[in-house]
């Protein structure tokens, strides 16, 4: 739930030739929208049913981690969304072994995300940076069974300089569990991103504006992209337009590419950054 009373669902749905891909829908102006594809996976699982997705959601972002099993590779997959679940970035993978199927997900103030799911009897945990760094992945519990039915729910991250503390509930074995979390405050977890943001408030850390846009041409060397954007109301119409950026924020892009990012003036040019790849949802079959 948003705070303006919007609503997301995220969930495994079975399609006529037997794949269930992840599929999301949202309640808005007094009615569920259609069911999309959050990633096609194509995945047919063994078993049926099989583990529901995890999702959360804060200050307009979501998050939505997942266990497939697509292409013979089991792994657990997480795909952010900073516009309330409409459009879902390219998911990046977060497990490193062989992963159990329930997982857990749960946002932190500042636009960090943290999961949980199980390999062998681990219990482990994993941070996502704003950035989308994947941080070291963190034995943080034990169960000798599968686990089942898992949340995360964060207690304590409205200060930056105290320690997180999130509470990690499930099912194991029969049994309910519950164990608390305690992780280091906001502006430690955030010293090896990328771009740290120590010391800085949220609203400090999104500088510029955001926009969905897709390239229209690169130019490396000069440090240049052409997109083409959509409208951000109150700011700019729809348009195609030039953007300074830094190598870094060019290299995963090709013409044609939808993409999520940030925009800036700097001394009268218009720079692009914070760039993340988008996957386009798909339409149910």
């Amino acid at each position: 739930m948003f705070d303006d009373s919007t609503a997301l669902v995220a969930f495994r749905e079975r399609a006529v030739d037997g794949t269930q891909d992840v599929h999301f829908s949202i309640w808005e102006n007094n009615r569920w929208s259609e069911a999309r594809v959050l990633v096609p996976e194509g995945w047919i699982p063994d078993l049926t049913p099989t583990a529901a997705p995890a999702l959360d959601a804060r200050d307009g972002r979501a998050a939505a981690a997942w266990f497939t099993g697509a292409d013979h590779d089991p792994r657990v997959e997480l795909s952010l969304s900073s516009d309330a679940g409409h459009v879902w970035q390219i998911p990046l993978r977060l497990s490193e072994g062989r992963p159990e199927a329930a997982v857990a997900v749960a946002l932190l103030r500042d636009g960090a995300v943290l999961a949980v799911w199980q390999e062998g009897t681990q219990l482990l945990l994993r941070r996502v940076s704003p950035q989308n760094d994947r941080g070291p992945v963190t034995p943080v519990g034990e169960s000798r069974t599968p686990f089942d039915l898992p949340q995360l729910t964060v207690l304590a991250d409205h200060d930056n300089t105290a320690p997180v503390r999130v509470a990690l509930a499930y099912h194991a074995d029969g049994n309910a569990m519950a164990t608390v979390l305690t992780l280091p405050p906001l502006t430690e977890l955030a010293k090896g991103d990328s771009v740290c943001a120590c010391g800085q408030a949220t609203a400090q850390l999104r500088r510029g504006f955001e926009l969905h846009g897709t390239i229209v041409s690169l130019n490396a060397v000069e440090g240049k992209a052409v997109a083409k954007i959509e409208a951000m109301p109150g700011v700019m119409p729809a348009k195609t337009m030039a953007f300074r950026a830094e190598a870094a924020n060019l290299k995963s892009l090709t013409a044609g590419q939808k993409f999520l990012g940030r925009m800036e003036e700097r001394e009268a040019e218009w720079w692009l950054f914070d760039v993340r790849l988008l996957a386009e949802p798909a339409v149910r079959r």
